[in-house]
């Protein structure tokens, strides 16, 4: 469907419906139809789309009095086979693990190896500062069974589900042999993206790990992301 706005200010449907904007061709009445070949038109405020590589810190709780979060047993780090996924258990009294981030036998997919990612989880909210826009991609930790995790998010509506990204895990799918449950309708494990601009921003660490990447240079924010993506700095 197609029709002429003059200038001014409008409102759209969006339920079932996406739209493109163009500028009308030179010497045709708004009653008419239009060529196809039309020329797009020019955002208000077009965002950057050639991207530094951001730096951030975590602060994050790590399992060892004075070490620094990138110390040795640290809460962030490169994800790569043998790094470890831990949480505090109080009645325990110690830091306990949940399991590998990768194994030789369930390697991680190429575009999350040796990406900057959080190792803490069930910690609470914690800060990230990031000098520049940076791509955060959410994974859940617990097997998603009866929606409880999900519903516990309270922003899952600023994430983008990335259903093609979902891998079988070696912290989680891998031990539970849920090969099976990863394209399935009834799905037990997801990836979400999120792009955040420069600044402070909270993440909840509750069954959930994190990665930090640079958006795709020709990316606006909010787009979805190439699989591949540079990791962030830190």
């Amino acid at each position: 469907f197609e029709r002429y706005f003059p200038a001014g200010t409008y409102a759209l449907n969006t339920k079932w419906a996406a739209y493109q904007f163009f500028t009308p061709a030179v010497g045709v009445s708004k009653e008419s139809d239009q060529p196809a070949e039309l020329e797009s038109a020019v955002a208000a405020h077009p965002p950057p789309t050639t991207y530094a590589t951001p730096t951030v810190t975590v602060a994050a709780p790590g399992y060892g009095a004075g070490l620094t979060e990138y110390d040795f047993g640290s809460s962030v780090d490169l994800w790569a086979t043998g790094r470890m996924l831990r949480y505090p258990d109080d009645d325990w009294r110690a830091w306990r693990d949940t399991g590998y981030v990768a194994t030789d036998a369930d390697p991680l997919p190429s575009w999350s190896e040796n990406a900057l990612g959080t190792l803490s989880v069930n910690v609470g909210m914690i800060e990230f500062t990031t000098d520049a826009p940076v791509i955060v991609r959410m994974y859940n930790t617990v097997k998603i069974s009866n929606w409880d995790w999900l519903n516990a998010l309270d922003d899952l509506e600023l994430w983008r589900e990335r259903f093609d990204l979902n891998w079988c895990n070696a912290w989680l799918c891998a031990p539970n042999n849920d090969e099976h449950n990863l394209k399935s309708v009834v799905r037990s494990y997801e990836v979400f993206e999120r792009y955040f601009p420069a600044g402070t921003h909270a993440l909840d660490t509750d069954d959930a790990a994190y990665q930090f990447f640079k958006p795709a240079d020709g990316t606006l924010p909010g787009t979805e992301q190439p699989a591949e993506l540079k990791s962030a700095l830190f």
